[in-house]
Order: C-alpha cells, then sequence, then structure tokens
C-alpha cells in the first residue's frame, strides 16, 4: 500500500518522532551528568515522560492517517484489533503490536496520574524498546515516500 499525499504530512510526523528519539537518547547518554545535579535531573525526567508521550501522540496521528488511506471500519473493534490490522497492512513493524500497547499505557499513567511508574522503569522501557521506536518512525516514512 502506497499512500497518497495529502493535508496530513507523515514526513514532518515521522520527523518529529525522530526528535522525539533524538532527545530521548540524548537524556539517556547524559544521565550520569544529570545526577549530580538534583533539581536538573528532576527537570530531565519531566521532559523525558513528555518526550515518550510526545511520540505515542505522534504515533496516533500516524495511525489516523493510516486509517484514512486504508478506509477500515474501526467502529466496534478494539484498539489492539486495529493495530492487528496495521501489522497485517505493513503499516506497523510485525513486532510492535505490544510494545505499542505499552507505550500506550505509561503515556496515559503519565497523563491522567494515576499509577505512575518509576522514572527508572520508564527509562528502562525506552532503552529496552529504542530501536522499536525507530523501526516504527522507518517503516512509517517508507511507505509514505514510496513512489
Amino acid at each position: 500500500m502506497v499512500f497518497n499525499k495529502s493535508n496530513i504530512d507523515i514526513n514532518l510526523i515521522c520527523d518529529q518522532m525522530l526528535d522525539c528519539i533524538y532527545n530521548l537518547d540524548n537524556f539517556c547518554q547524559n544521565m550520569n551528568e544529570l545526577e549530580k545535579l538534583e533539581y536538573l535531573k528532576k527537570c530531565a525526567q519531566e521532559g523525558f515522560k513528555s518526550y515518550i508521550g510526545s511520540f505515542y501522540e505522534l504515533l496516533k496521528d500516524y495511525l489516523t492517517y493510516c486509517n484514512t488511506v486504508m478506509d477500515i471500519p474501526i467502529t466496534g473493534k478494539s484498539y489492539k484489533e486495529y493495530l492487528e490490522l496495521c501489522i497485517k497492512e505493513n503499516l506497523l513493524p510485525q513486532d510492535s503490536l505490544y510494545f505499542i500497547i505499552a507505550l500506550s499505557s505509561i503515556r496515559n499513567k503519565f497523563s491522567h496520574g494515576y499509577e505512575v511508574p518509576p522514572f527508572e522503569d520508564v527509562l528502562d522501557f525506552y532503552k529496552n524498546n529504542s530501536q522499536k521506536f525507530l523501526s516504527i518512525v522507518t517503516l512509517a516514512k517508507s511507505k509514505y515516500n514510496q513512489k
């Protein structure tokens, strides 16, 4: 499936997703320095969580675009079923289902303020899944830029 260009700019969404990844990676590389300055560490941790949330929101923009292109009726489908359809259509990487569900859960916990996971758990989640973040962007860009 090749995306038609519309008023949604997937390249812009992907570039913003890559910016989130860059900042998350930069944070991981500089965490030891931040440990020395407690206030800056706290601010950086909040920024890190914001980038996790931003990446997820941008992923939702991409999924909205996929829905308009695929014209899949989503009424009555669960979020998991919709993600499975996107994977089946090769709009998301094959191994991304549970990663995206976990990312959604983390984002919701931050946004709604309930059962907020310890920062270290979020950091570990990113470090353990950084390639999945990138694989989503890579696949989205390749689909959008096909001629």
